[in-house]
């Protein structure tokens, strides 16, 4: 039972518990000495357990480094009803999703990064339009970086809508080999006249060499995601294939509202509970719904096959899905045995915690088992959508009109 976990560590107060998967061993330690003795490295750790306060404490840190698995306990109970019941659907609905992707799923680009290879010149007169902006538009804000470092750029303009996502835009980056402009928005959820007065400004100060600038456009990140129902997050099982970071945000009640494979600065999923995110933004839902949400985010430079993605290849023919596992849930526990601490440490720390508690035959073993488990996913649909939507994407930057 996950409340094992939990009960170590208090919510009002700032400790970490350690946990030794193989001689089942709880170590209880502050977060005073995670910084003074471990400087705040969690690497060396195998399995975390922290509160959601503690986590954003270390986190701020520069030496901040990760355990491999990490289960944060939110802040509140998560909403959902706790019996909620899957009556209308089944598991296999998720087989379906990732086997048959274009009849099956709604796929959408969530969010997407660009950076743009302006002149020095260029990227002056914009910030300085920008700025002149700001002083005769309220939705305008400027923002200046308390750690430049950390997101490699010194200023941002943010232009917000109520009805819509925000717009950033990052300049003034803190080295030359970056480009001098980021671009960040949620191409499902924005203003499409602000991406006009954005493409009109760039036009303006770039002349003939717009086009260029923008087909030479890195694209540094973009999220891919699909909701559906039918099955609860915490019963997803899945890994991205040779990462060993895992994490799992569950509330206090002991419900499972994220599950997230991979690190944050490379390839990375995640399974969550968008109605008790909905609910936990003060959004009036239902909480009998199960309503479970796919991101996957992707870092194009991050792709050993692709190193690197321009916004003038995303018509031709790239392999950007990286590499998922997804098992069936009910058979995955009946082999591994329901009762069992294997099970447990599949369920809250992923499949790479489980096999790093076992020797070279027993993880064969287990790669077996785990390959008989794995659902089928069709990649090549996948990369085929994908780059259908960032062609979408790329034409508006390309084919704005005024």
């Amino acid at each position: 039972m996950i409340q094992e976990f939990i009960k170590p560590i208090s919510l009002n107060d700032y400790h970490i518990t350690v946990i030794d998967h193989i001689n089942q061993l709880l170590t209880k330690i502050s977060i005073g000495d995670v910084r003074e003795h471990f400087n705040c490295n969690l690497s060396q750790f195998d399995s975390v357990v922290m509160t959601k306060k503690t986590h954003k404490a270390i986190k701020s840190t520069k030496q901040y480094k990760p355990a491999k698995s990490t289960i944060i306990v939110t802040d509140t109970p998560s909403g959902v009803d706790a019996n909620r019941v899957i009556s209308y659907s089944d598991y296999s609905t998720l087989s379906c999703k990732f086997a048959n992707p274009r009849l099956c799923t709604d796929l959408f680009i969530d969010k997407i990064e660009l950076t743009i290879p302006l002149d020095k010149d260029e990227a002056k007169k914009l910030y300085k339009g920008l700025f002149n902006d700001k002083k005769v538009y309220k939705r305008v804000k400027f923002k200046k970086h308390s750690n430049p470092r950390a997101v490699k750029y010194f200023h941002s303009f943010i232009v917000t809508t109520k009805q819509f996502g925000s717009l950033h835009l990052m300049l003034n980056p803190v080295s030359g080999k970056i480009n001098e402009l980021k671009v960040t928005y949620n191409p499902s959820n924005y203003n499409p006249k602000d991406i006009k007065v954005l493409t009109k400004k760039l036009k303006k100060l770039c002349g003939h060499n717009y086009a260029e600038r923008i087909t030479t456009t890195n694209i540094t990140r973009f999220d891919v995601t699909f909701d559906s129902d039918g099955y609860l997050a915490e019963n997803v099982r899945f890994n991205i294939d040779k990462s060993s970071h895992f994490k799992t945000y569950i509330s206090p009640d002991g419900t499972i509202e994220s599950v997230i494979s991979g690190a944050d600065g490379s390839k990375r999923a995640q399974f969550y509970d968008k109605t008790a995110e909905r609910l936990n933004k003060g959004i009036a839902v239902d909480p009998n719904i199960v309503n479970t949400r796919f991101e996957m985010t992707i870092r194009p430079h991050n792709l050993t096959k692709v190193k690197g993605l321009k916004f003038g290849e995303v018509t031709q023919e790239q392999n950007l899905w990286a590499n998922l596992h997804i098992y069936d849930f009910d058979k995955l526990r009946a082999l591994i045995g329901e009762e069992t601490a294997d099970w447990k440490i599949a369920k809250y720390f992923g499949i790479a915690a489980l096999r790093r508690t076992k020797n070279n035959t027993e993880r064969v073993k287990l790669g077996d088992l785990l390959k008989e488990c794995r659902l089928k996913i069709d990649e090549s649909e996948f990369n085929q959508l994908i780059q259908e939507k960032l062609s979408d994407i790329y034409k508006v930057f390309t084919n704005t009109k005024y």
